[in-house]
């Protein structure tokens, strides 16, 4: 027959042994919470308080954006683009002053910048007939940083032009793939707007 006192310390103990398996399950978990980066984060801007900086740590930039913008995924990486837009705008809607800009990476490995313009536009084409180039591809020095850039138009099925401008360059073995999409009228509107926020790109080591 098992004594009261005998109940009592086995209790205790299993009181014990239950805090510090409680202990070590938090240990863990704040350990794991300081090794995991999130998946993005937005950070104070240098160009002024009505601006962010948003650093997305899965494709790998950060860049500086107006306060009053916003981001969105398209697809799944590896092939995952982020589309930088202002709050207002709707994306899933055409009209005369739709426009976004979108900063992905391309997933093939070892290809120059001149081959990787030429995959681009092969799929713009593929899904684009009617594409309309404005702009052939060449080489330019952006920043110090070589890049090549070109443009193109193609025609919605709701009847609106859009244009594209493309910038591919390559930063530690990964080209980047940044590109204005949007109207003439939200071009001339915005257009400078938009290359200021893409001369602000940087790229940053991906987390995952």
């Amino acid at each position: 027959m098992i004594s009261a006192n005998h109940y009592k310390r086995k209790q205790k103990m299993n009181n014990t042994l239950f805090k510090a398996l409680v202990l070590t399950v938090l240990i863990c978990q704040s350990s794991w919470a300081q090794d995991k980066s999130p998946y993005y984060g937005y950070f104070p801007s240098k160009i002024g308080s009505e601006w962010k900086q948003l650093q997305h740590n899965i494709i790998g930039f950060a860049i500086d954006i107006p306060s009053t913008w916003t981001f969105g995924i398209k697809g799944q990486p590896p092939t995952a683009a982020a589309l930088l837009y202002p709050e207002s705008m709707n994306l899933a809607q055409f009209s005369a002053e739709y426009g976004h800009l979108e900063i992905g990476t391309l997933p093939m490995k070892g290809i120059s910048l001149t081959e990787a313009a030429g995959y681009t536009l092969k799929g713009m084409r593929q899904g684009h007939p009617n594409l309309v180039m404005i702009e052939e591809p060449k080489e330019q020095n952006i920043a110090g940083m070589p890049t090549i850039t070109f443009s193109f138009s193609w025609l919605s099925k709701t009847g609106f032009t859009l244009i594209e401008k493309v910038r591919l360059l390559e930063e530690k073995g990964v080209i980047y793939s940044l590109t204005i999409r949007a109207t003439q009228r939200a071009i001339d509107t915005n257009g400078t707007l938009y290359d200021k926020i893409l001369s602000a790109f940087t790229s940053v080591d991906r987390k995952y």
